[in-house]
């Protein structure tokens, strides 16, 4: 299995970039995790750097972690951001998680922060928002692709800095051969892309640094100039 990985942060047209991206390879393990610190609780660049530098510790270990192993690592990061709230608006954060070892892959996720999954040229899998418009998807009130123009948008169910929040985590899943793509990506960057935009874009691109100039070009033609910061990890993986 090799691996190839590029990540980006923009500050948008926003005062301070609240997003954090980072990858880890380790002796028997790789990691991506980003996060997206929300600004209207205050801190949200310490919550959304707090938080990966947390989750970045379970690749210590030399093999894939487990779901309980992964859902403990997201409880502790949670905990320790607990301990930093310094101000009656609390830090908070959303948070996604990828690992990768021997052929398989784990993921877990806080928030509406996204994973997508692509491999030949079809959305193998993607994780599904803890908002309140992603439960009107559910409700059957509008389709996933509305979401970016839902009037509660922004009204998140679950973020990492509230007591007693847990993350989804996806079961092991694995990789056939071939080439696989795993991006991740924070809200503002995904409302301007559609399902069928990041599996073609993400077949087309020759490696992980041209597929984020992509999308991000792709950002920068529709978005506004007082558009959130915007940030993508791309992980290709060859089996």
């Amino acid at each position: 299995m090799t691996v190839d990985c590029q990540a980006y942060s923009d500050i948008g047209g926003r005062a301070e970039n609240e997003d954090t991206v980072a990858f880890r390879a380790c002796a028997g393990c790789s990691l991506a995790v980003l996060a997206d610190g929300l600004g209207g609780h205050g801190d949200g660049k310490l919550a959304s750097h707090s938080v990966c530098e947390s989750l970045l510790r379970i690749g210590a270990g030399w093999t894939l972690p487990a779901p309980s192993e992964l859902a403990a690592a997201f409880d502790l990061a949670n905990r320790e951001l607990l301990l930093r709230q310094s101000n009656s608006f609390h830090r908070k954060t959303t948070a996604v998680l990828l690992c990768l070892s021997e052929n398989r892959a784990i993921w877990g996720h806080v928030g509406d922060s996204r994973l997508y999954h692509v491999h030949r040229g079809e959305l193998r899998d993607y994780t599904l928002d803890h908002s309140a418009s992603q439960l009107a998807v559910f409700r059957g009130d509008i389709t996933r692709a509305q979401i970016p123009g839902h009037e509660d948008r922004g009204l998140l169910l679950k973020a990492l800095g509230v007591r007693g929040v847990r993350a989804e985590i996806h079961a092991p899943v694995a990789l056939t051969p071939g080439r696989h793509l795993f991006l991740l990506c924070s809200d503002g960057l995904w409302e301007f892309l559609d399902d069928e935009t990041v599996a073609r874009e993400g077949e087309r691109a020759s490696c992980a640094r041209e597929l984020l100039e992509t999308l991000a070009a792709l950002h920068d033609e529709r978005c506004k100039p007082d558009c959130d910061n915007h940030s993508a990890v791309a992980v290709y993986v060859m089996v």
